[in-house]
């Protein structure tokens, strides 16, 4: 969705290319490839390995306010043949933070984690139109009977209805 927003941006800035800089509309080019680049890498690396033949996003949230941070955050939870997953994205300055928990009725499956850093260039670092690429860092999987791990399902849960949640069984 995010990649749609930044796209129809981009298409209607370039239909005013009279009154856009040269600089606004190389700015607008950037942010289109550093968003192309994160879509891509968050389609191979996190959904590709888990991706079910049938999967019904029941709600999607985003910039939610108790999970503040620079950039934005989403939360997804998704109807999978399993029972359901939720997807949780971060957006900092220097990087970005997606999680993924795999549960069904109130047994978590599965969790883990993945970050990707930003490379800058020289001298330009945390401008996001000096992004040259986004690079995985990490992988961390989580202990499903970790009580941190567990606590922070049972509060990411909380944001959506019963109603849908229900529906993970």
């Amino acid at each position: 969705m995010s990649m749609l927003l930044i796209t129809m941006h981009f298409q209607s800035s370039q239909n005013n290319t009279n009154n856009k800089s040269k600089q606004d509309i190389q700015f607008m080019n950037n942010v289109l490839s550093i968003t192309k680049k994160i879509c891509f890498m968050i389609g191979l690396t996190l959904l590709c390995p888990i991706q079910h033949a049938t999967e019904l996003v029941l709600q999607s949230v985003e910039n939610v306010e108790e999970y503040k941070n620079h950039e934005g955050n989403y939360f997804k939870l998704i109807k999978i043949e399993q029972g359901c997953r939720i997807e949780v994205g971060f957006y900092n300055l220097l990087n970005q933070e997606f999680k993924i928990y795999i549960f069904k009725n109130n047994e978590l499956i599965s969790a883990k984690s993945k970050t990707y850093n930003y490379l800058y260039e020289k001298d330009y670092e945390l401008s996001l139109d000096h992004v040259t690429d986004v690079i995985h860092y990490s992988t961390e999987y989580y202990n499903v009977k970790n009580n941190l791990v567990e606590q922070s399902l049972k509060e990411y849960k909380a944001l959506f209805p019963t109603a849908y949640l229900n529906q993970c069984k």
